[in-house]
């Protein structure tokens, strides 16, 4: 643990989880003679979800995926997804988390990925202040709620996945 260094373990106030994971990765180590190799999947829990619904407004999805992967200059998932819930110009949004403005880097974390990642595979109200907490964001029950309904309405490709089910075949998330 003494080659992690302080710093690498994050703040006092992080949760025990968070700082139980960080000292995961090193934990593995190769045998004498072998190289341990990683990966980072960029936004592969984004990316599931339009990969199994197959339909035509998860390719929509997957194509801003297609395009951000060619040219990581241009605004991402996370950011699409906050501008289109606060009305904003994307762009603009995109500028201001490059930049590292708090703005920017706030309206990312509680409007692109706190909503994308729990509420893509079915997650309510629920699951969006759960994971508005372990992100460290906090959205009132109103505000929350709005969330919810707005991506839903804007994500109907990921609500139809869901229910595309009947008694003798099962098709989509459940």
């Amino acid at each position: 643990f003494a080659r992690i260094g302080a710093k690498k373990l994050g703040s006092f106030g992080d949760p025990p989880s968070k700082k139980l994971s960080m000292l995961l990765r090193p934990s593995f180590i190769a045998r004498p003679g072998k190289v341990l190799v990683w990966g980072d999947w960029s936004a592969i829990e984004a990316r599931v979800l339009p990969w199994l619904a197959a339909s035509p407004g998860a390719e929509d999805v997957l194509d801003v995926f297609r395009t951000n992967d060619k040219d990581p200059n241009l605004p991402d998932i996370y950011i699409l997804t906050a501008a289109e819930l606060l009305n904003r110009n994307a762009e603009e949004l995109w500028a201001s988390y490059v930049a590292g403005e708090k703005e920017g880097k706030d309206a990312r974390q509680a409007y692109g990925k706190v909503p994308v990642l729990s509420l893509g595979f079915g997650g309510g109200l629920g699951a969006l202040l759960a994971m508005a907490t372990n992100y460290r964001v906090y959205l009132d029950e109103a505000t929350a709620k709005r969330v919810v309904a707005m991506w839903r309405e804007k994500n109907r490709w990921a609500v139809e996945f869901w229910g595309k089910h009947n008694r003798n075949e099962s098709t989509g998330l459940w």
